[in-house]
């Protein structure tokens, strides 16, 4: 931190969002992509940083205007500081921990077979839950032919109580 303008990334709140449902885990290629595309995006910082510092005033009339733009500045250069500092941690994370641990445990879970007793369990567990959808789709059969009597004698009753009527 000696050099703030070393460190300095410039955020983008556009990629960040809430809705993770479609997040999908970085390639390693994409993860090495992302490293000089950090580097680069240093330089524009550091430009725009630069044209802020330009823009204090330096005349002693206007020392109320500096200090409202070095204190503006001051809070701007921390976000980009903390941004990038977050970014960097992101990134070792994933390329170090994240990715190698998922891709082990895809290779472990693939490498998973069930013994021959939770293949039984699992059998019978089918059986018993196929045995109870054919009951609910039975009951099911059931109740829409009871709808469908009690339908028709309410219409019977309304067609009575009309002929009684008129």
């Amino acid at each position: 931190f000696s050099n703030p303008w070393v460190f300095l990334k410039g955020s983008n709140p556009g990629c960040q969002s809430d809705d993770m449902s479609d997040a999908v885990l970085p390639s390693f290629d994409d993860t090495k992509d992302r490293i000089p595309k950090e580097i680069n995006g240093r330089s524009g910082t550091e430009a725009i940083l630069s044209k802020w510092l330009s823009d204090i005033p330096t005349d002693s009339s206007q020392i109320d205007e500096a200090v409202d733009k070095v204190q503006m500045l001051v809070l701007k250069t921390y976000g980009f500081i903390r941004s990038q500092v977050c970014d960097q941690v992101e990134l070792f994370s994933e390329s170090f921990f994240k990715l190698p641990m998922m891709r082990r445990l895809e290779q472990d879970m693939a490498q998973i077979e069930l013994t021959d007793d939770d293949t039984l369990n699992y059998q019978a567990r089918r059986d018993r839950l196929t045995e109870d959808i054919k009951g609910a789709q039975e009951s099911l059969v059931e109740i829409d032919g009871c709808i469908s009597r009690i339908q028709s004698f309410k219409l019977k009753c309304e067609a009575r109580g009309s002929a009684l009527g008129h």
